[in-house]
């Protein structure tokens, strides 16, 4: 297991091939006004207890790609281009961003998050958590902020978390 910080939280996750690629399968979040949550596939389970004001959320993940909080560190489609192993960012244009938006079903939630689209950036950013059940939540460095709550027809929550996660071993020397 790996852990990366994200100011006073802590990810927990595993190495793992997502869609034939590098990726990350997300275990655990925990810190300092995070909600003890069980994410399953299925939806939110609330959890008793918390030690000393930090909370943990656990992500419940299956066997089948599609019961795991996992996510590939490069883009699928650029990572199939021909190009792919030499492709890199251009130096000349540092503005360019490395990113593309990819939503991800997890069960019954949506994943959103942004992955690499070069050979040498190994990083995966998680952005939010939406679905029914999920708790208005904005993860922070600094701590957890409760979000305006947004009526909608299936009463979906959105967590948000920004967390970003690079795969250190995947870096071309």
């Amino acid at each position: 297991m790996h852990t990366v910080e994200h100011g006073v939280h802590r990810l927990t996750y595993e190495f793992e091939e997502v869609y034939g690629l590098p990726g990350v399968c997300l275990i655990a979040l925990t810190g300092p006004g995070v909600p003890n949550l069980h994410i399953t596939p299925r939806g939110v389970e609330n959890v008793d207890g918390g030690v000393g004001g930090n909370g943990a959320i656990v992500f419940e993940n299956g066997l089948e790609q599609a019961s795991r909080m996992a996510f590939p560190v490069f883009n699928p489609n650029d990572a199939r281009r021909p190009d792919w192993e030499t492709r890199k960012r251009l130096p000349v244009d540092p503005q360019l961003a490395a990113i593309r938006t990819i939503v991800r079903p997890f069960g019954v939630h949506y994943v959103t998050y942004h992955a690499g689209l070069y050979r040498n950036e190994p990083t995966v950013a998680i952005l939010g958590i939406r679905g029914p059940g999920m708790p208005d939540l904005d993860i922070k460095r600094e701590g957890v902020a409760v979000l305006p709550h947004e009526q909608n027809e299936l009463d979906f929550g959105q967590l948000n978390l920004r967390v970003v996660i690079t795969r250190k071993d995947l870096i071309p020397s």
